[in-house]
């Protein structure tokens, strides 16, 4: 294989590997703040359309959050340390003394990101093995379900649907699900409704540039090739 055929090909690889886009999945996130008294409030809580956390079940830790099913099958169990006495050293500004500080905190805010499970019914957070806490959350049916605690604050069963294409970004809309409205990161266009990661122009110049000489290659060999001698 001659040598400019080989580039050709490498870098028609390279110009249809840009055209990717990056990969993006559902996932769970919940910010709470646990107390010392095992006291527990949920602050947000919902699902991204982002890159999939890196998840590995945990079963240490004082604390743990399980998400339970319908059927009250454990889906997720994951075990964290919360500490509400905290050790840091500061330095005395008159003397230049380091000493040892013990700072205490009532409550500890924590934020995790986890894989979504579409059959998801329950949260719990656990001290040592005794619940602390318990909530419904949204099961993202479609169907507004008050007696779960679904609300429009944190659930799109029970907001209006959103119309996408109406050239308004509206909530529950995003870049992933209507870059219609919401447009496209930089870098990316929207084409059917998804993002679609834009070619740099410099691409296509090197592209030209290759044809360009390979032609020149070409029709310089052919004329040698036929060339009579004089």
């Amino acid at each position: 294989m001659k040598w400019y055929i080989f580039l050709l090909i490498v870098l028609t690889f390279v110009w249809l590997f840009s055209m990717r886009g990056e990969a993006s999945e559902t996932s769970f996130f919940i910010l709470f703040d646990v107390c010392e008294n095992n006291s527990v409030m949920v602050k947000e809580y919902g699902i991204q359309e982002i890159e999939r956390p890196i998840y590995e079940e945990s079963l240490g830790g004082n604390y743990s959050i399980i998400f339970t099913s319908v059927d009250e099958k454990t889906l997720l169990k994951y075990g964290f340390d919360v500490r509400f006495i905290i050790h840091s050293m500061e330095i005395d500004p008159k003397t230049g003394e380091i000493k040892e500080r013990w700072v205490k905190r009532e409550c500890v805010e924590m934020y995790f990101r986890f894989p979504f499970f579409e059959n998801t019914s329950k949260i719990k957070v656990l001290h040592f093995d005794t619940p602390i806490y318990e909530m419904e959350i949204c099961n993202y049916d479609k169907i507004c379900e008050k007696n779960r605690g679904e609300t429009t604050s944190n659930c799109p069963d029970c907001l209006p649907k959103p119309i996408c294409g109406n050239k308004i970004c509206e909530e529950w809309e995003n870049q992933e699900n209507c870059c219609l409205d919401c447009g496209c990161p930089h870098g990316y266009k929207c084409l059917e409704n998804k993002c679609i990661k834009t070619t740099s122009p410099l691409i296509y110049f090197i592209l030209i540039g290759v044809v360009i000489i390979l032609l020149t290659i070409i029709i310089f060999k052919s004329k040698k090739v036929y060339e009579k001698p004089s």
